[in-house]
Order: C-alpha cells, then structure tokens, then sequence
C-alpha cells in the first residue's frame, strides 16, 4: 500500500515539474511577444509625433506664406 501512494506520488511529481517546465516556457515566450509588441507600440507612437509634428510645422510655415 504504501508503494502504491510512493508511486502515485512520485508520478505525480513528475507530472508537476513537466507542467512547471511548461508554464516557465510559456510565461518567456509571452514575455518576448510582449516586449516586441511594446516596441513596436513605442515605434508607431514616436511615427505618429513625428507626423504630427511634420504636420504642424507645415501649417505654421503657410501661416507665415499667408502674412
């Protein structure tokens, strides 16, 4: 009897550390996709400023063509 529960609890230990080694895995690929995902967020976010920038100088510049 008391092999039995040594086995079960041994088999189960190896299913944990498999599910453990798993999980870890998984959380470093999240981890990378989510760092790419924040530069790529941080790139269209400093895209947009220059644009927009771009934009307002150039109204500025025909404010001055108008004057």
């Amino acid at each position: 009897m008391n092999s039995l529960k040594l086995d079960f609890l041994v088999n189960n230990n190896k299913k944990l550390q498999l599910q453990k080694r798993f999980l870890e895995k998984t959380l470093d690929k999240d981890l990378k996709n989510l760092a790419t995902e924040m530069r790529r967020a941080e790139i269209d976010m400093q895209r947009d400023t220059f644009i927009n920038s771009q934009a307002a100088q150039q109204k500025l510049n025909n404010m001055y063509l108008i004057v």
